[in-house]
């Protein structure tokens, strides 16, 4: 085959699977009802409050209320603007859907676009990384529900693509001008949830090292400028949740509050251990003694059960659904695509395994240079972190702390690293056909 036909091929292949990822977000945000999905009911009150109001509402209205307003304004702003020419609530809700069917594609978009900055001769990569982020369980889940958590992944990966596509060109991160857009940048974050101190910490931290290693006064500056750019930008916010909530830092005030006083400690060997029966029951709560095996099925598969389309599963015969743990009831036969990606994901989780070592191998090999790579480890390392945090931070185990979508980015950002850890053909092979089995069963699953 030659040049040109390889090319044509790419392209085709490339064209194929971004029309698959829109098939897919959009067929679902006019079949899956918003309210279906994790506090899907409070994150449209809040919407609906600001739209209606122009206030943010009171922990009585929403619980969760002492989210960060940036995403809500956004979505309120699209609620204004089709009301007069809405009927019923129901178009209302179907536009907002709509929106966050673009905003997912959005993320597909930026997945590809990362991999072609981090491995830009490597077709194979951008083509798997397109494959996997149009059909990965999260990103489908955030597309098709109301949630600021797709507003703060895009962010956190479109961080990464403007600083790397634009910042090593023509020596821009030592513009203060450039400093100045990150740190604007950085603020909206901060301004989307709290989560996004990880990539803005972890930016400014990279900054202020790359000053030390190249004893440049400008990167120290700009990393200065970025901080208090952001930060200027996000305290009014904790100002007023200090006031109106009582603590200006917490991550979940309805859960902590909610449990306060229970205490039942984290199973033993928490982090030690592999529960091989997930891959018979991939939901919630099977292998919640171990952390390892509900992040696996959750990355990988629908651990929390919710994924689905209800009032259809209520008009299966009783033989052909299935009631969880969660009280959800769900199609057998999704139960059963669900154990195959799980199976189909285990050499797509070693590949990831084998990019974060040669990722983390090839930093310690440079001595901590100021390179991408750096940066990427301190923002893969640092969401991991956040993740054990919230995890371990509650006095009980609740199957609503570990959730991959709190860290969704990481999966694009280490994307290309994995799908590019070697060019044996075998290795090739077995990765290529997983990945499209992959998607293959993920399409089938979660086509509400």
């Amino acid at each position: 085959m030659n040049f040109a036909h390889r090319r044509y091929t790419y392209i085709l292949l490339v064209s194929s699977m971004a029309l698959l990822a829109i098939a897919l977000r959009i067929h679902n945000a006019f079949h899956f009802n918003p309210y279906w999905g994790y506090d899907g009911g409070a994150h449209l009150a809040y919407i609906e409050t600001l739209a209606r109001e122009g206030r943010l509402p009171t922990m009585q209205e929403s619980y969760v209320a002492w989210h960060e307003p940036l995403y809500y304004a956004f979505m309120a702003w699209w609620w204004r603007v089709v009301s007069p020419w809405s009927h019923t609530a129901t178009n209302i809700l179907d536009t907002l859907s709509f929106v966050q069917a673009m905003l997912g594609m959005l993320l597909v978009v930026l997945s590809y676009a990362w991999a072609r900055i981090a491995a830009p001769d490597n077709r194979f990569t951008h083509l798997m990384a397109l494959v996997f982020a149009a059909t990965l369980p999260g990103s489908l889940l955030l597309s098709s529900y109301l949630t600021n958590e797709l507003l703060l992944q895009i962010g956190m990966l479109g961080l990464l693509v403007l600083l790397v596509l634009f910042g090593f060109h023509k020596k821009r991160l030592y513009h203060i001008f450039f400093a100045v857009l990150l740190g604007f940048f950085s603020g909206c974050l901060l301004l989307t949830k709290l989560t996004a101190l990880v990539p803005v910490g972890a930016l400014v931290l990279w900054f202020l090292w790359g000053s030390l290693r190249t004893h440049s006064f400008l990167l120290f500056r700009n990393g200065i400028l970025i901080a208090l750019i952001a930060t200027t930008m996000a305290i009014p916010w904790h100002i007023y949740r200090r006031h109106t909530f009582g603590t200006p830092w917490t991550i979940n005030n309805y859960e902590q509050q909610l449990h306060a006083r229970e205490s039942r400690p984290l199973p033993k060997n928490f982090f030690t251990t592999f529960d091989t029966n997930i891959f018979l029951h991939p939901f919630w709560d099977t292998g919640a003694t171990s952390f390892f095996t509900m992040l696996y099925a959750d990355t990988f598969a629908d651990y929390q059960g919710i994924f689905h389309n209800p009032d259809t599963v209520q008009l299966l015969p009783e033989h052909d659904r299935m009631e969880i743990a969660n009280k959800q009831s769900i199609p057998k036969r999704q139960a059963a695509y669900l154990r195959y990606m799980l199976l189909a994901a285990l050499p797509l989780a070693f590949a990831y395994m084998l990019g974060l070592i040669h990722l983390s191998l090839h930093v310690l090999r440079t001595r901590f240079k100021f390179t991408k790579e750096l940066l990427v480890l301190l923002v893969c390392g640092g969401l991991f972190v956040a993740l054990l945090y919230n995890v371990t931070r509650y006095p009980f185990l609740e199957r609503g702390t570990l959730k991959m979508i709190f860290i969704l980015a990481l999966m694009p950002i280490l994307a290309p690293y994995a799908f590019s850890f070697s060019r044996n053909m075998f290795y090739r092979v077995i990765l290529g056909s997983a990945t499209l089995t992959y998607a293959v069963l993920a399409t089938l699953a979660f086509w509400v």
